[in-house]
């Protein structure tokens, strides 16, 4: 329809510019906000969830977004971003009950809202929620309990090894992603593995980080074997950039810290991936938080010698592929954290 529309349309009427296609991107926009509405309406009772972040114009966007039962299937749909001027409790209170007034829906139907732990938000007295609160009790907060894992993991990472750990993989990420040359070296390389490319490390989501780990240990040997090709067929800085990276991931700090990454972040993949979908309720998350401390614990307690042997295991297996003798040291106190190097 669209090719026989720009081969038989006038010159000047051939709508493609860009003002008529934000216009009709607009109204289908507009077309599917009203549909997401009226489902919304039917289902009368609704739950707001909102985030911050920054444009490309470095613009404060409030994304808004409604989650409600229609046809007894729970939905969670995008609305609209909302310019966020004022980046106050109150203020962001005020745009979000100016929305909500907006869409024609009715705030005293609003039963909860969700938002992350941010102070702007969560303050009890001067957070968003607690001047919404004060207008619609009914509305109780949720805090995203995946902003919350996120946070707990990110902690839990503090470890100096374990941050050069997650450095140096998205540094090799942007290494090869920033050439196609590179990039095209390692396609070459990598066979027989179902992962294809480097994930990337991003810098919010842990599930991404889940993934980048996961990815980098399955295609470790290959990116060895890439750098080790680099080294030889470039010159300048690509190849001491190489030389540096290959050194790196050869090292037993990296590996031992690469393997135990691995092992944990498999063990916190469902529950990172459950907490955001949007079926989920209340008893479904704790019975994956349950399930990842149950696994935790038995880690450390009943199956210690066994779990810690099998990350040993793959330690010592990455050690001969890289040339170099498994050094095991005594442990060290650093940063007050017990480490075995």
């Amino acid at each position: 329809m669209l090719a026989n529309h720009l081969s038989t349309a006038g010159k000047t009427a051939t709508y493609i510019s860009k003002t008529i296609q934000n216009e009709l991107i607009e109204i289908c926009g507009d077309l599917i906000r009203e549909q997401i509405l009226a489902e919304v309406k039917h289902a009368t009772f609704f739950t707001v969830i909102g985030d911050e972040t920054t444009d490309v114009n470095t613009i404060e966007q409030f994304t808004f977004c409604l989650r409600y039962v229609f046809e007894n299937k729970v939905h969670e749909k995008f609305i609209s971003f909302l310019p966020a001027e004022d980046r106050t409790g109150e203020g962001l209170a005020r745009l979000i009950l100016d929305e909500i007034k907006n869409l024609g829906l009715n705030a005293n139907f609003m039963v909860s809202q969700a938002y992350d732990g941010c102070s702007a938000m969560s303050g009890k007295f001067n957070g968003c929620h607690a001047y919404i609160q004060k207008l619609f009790p009914t509305a109780l907060y949720l805090q995203c309990a995946s902003h919350s894992l996120n946070l707990a993991i990110s902690d839990s990472c503090f470890i100096i090894i374990i941050q050069n750990c997650i450095g140096s993989i998205k540094e090799i990420y942007n290494y090869f992603n920033s050439s196609s040359k590179r990039t095209l070296y390692l396609k070459q390389i990598i066979n027989n593995s179902n992962k294809k490319k480097l994930a990337s490390v991003c810098d919010t989501r842990w599930v991404e980080r889940h993934d980048a780990v996961i990815t980098f240990r399955q295609l470790y040997p290959f990116i060895m074997t890439c750098f080790e090709k680099i080294i030889e067929e470039e010159t300048g800085k690509n190849q001491t950039l190489a030389f540096n990276y290959l050194k790196n991931i050869q090292s037993s700090c990296f590996i031992i810290s690469l393997c135990i990454l691995k092992k944990c972040l498999s063990m916190t993949l469902p529950i990172a991936a459950g907490l955001q979908a949007p079926d989920n309720d209340i008893m479904d998350c704790k019975r994956l938080v349950d399930d990842v401390l149950f696994m935790f614990k038995q880690m450390r307690n009943e199956k210690l010698n066994e779990e810690y042997g099998e990350i040993l295991s793959e330690v010592k297996q990455l050690c001969e592929l890289s040339g170099r003798r498994t050094v095991l040291m005594k442990p060290s106190n650093v940063q007050g954290i017990k480490q075995y190097i």
